[in-house]
């Protein structure tokens, strides 16, 4: 047994008291957790609906009625599989700041977009980046309306 990590440490006196990692049948039965953990800040609902009226550059208006919800840490961890397939599994370390902002959104709209227009099906296939950085500021920003970003009372995000 060796004398570092989580298990020393649990065993030992003087340092942090870390819980004993449970089984994945013991996890499973877990039901704990705050009962209200599905609703946001200032009651803001996961789901949200909105429209789009968002001119480019180039005059031409994209509309259209798209409904996404916040995502679950399990969809989070999806995000992730779905931009290291976007990126064919080159390291972000390996690629420019505007192609992993490209991909960050891209996969992130994947998972957190229930429904959309026709036109907003295939985002990759979209030419113009400023109409995926549109949509993606609504959901972005929906997701910190729930999370509490922006309230005055920040301390319970940080337990302080």
């Amino acid at each position: 047994m060796s004398s570092i990590g989580p298990t020393a440490r649990r065993k030992s006196a003087t340092g942090p008291s870390i819980p004993a990692t449970p089984s994945a049948e013991q996890a499973l039965k877990r039901t704990g957790g705050p009962d209200n953990d599905n609703v946001g800040a200032d009651g803001c609902a996961p789901e949200h609906d909105f429209t789009l009226n968002y001119a480019d550059a180039r005059g031409r208006v994209w509309t259209g009625a798209f409904k996404c919800h916040v995502l679950t840490i399990r969809e989070r961890a999806q995000v992730g599989l779905v931009r290291s397939q976007l990126s064919a599994g080159m390291p972000p370390a390996g690629l420019d700041a505007a192609t992993l902002d490209l991909l960050e959104m891209q996969s992130h709209l994947a998972v957190a977009l229930d429904s959309a227009p026709t036109w907003a099906k295939d985002l990759g296939g979209l030419h113009d980046p400023s109409v995926l950085g549109a949509i993606y500021g609504e959901v972005a920003g929906h997701e910190a309306r729930f999370h509490g970003a922006g309230t005055s009372d920040d301390s319970a995000q940080t337990g302080g």
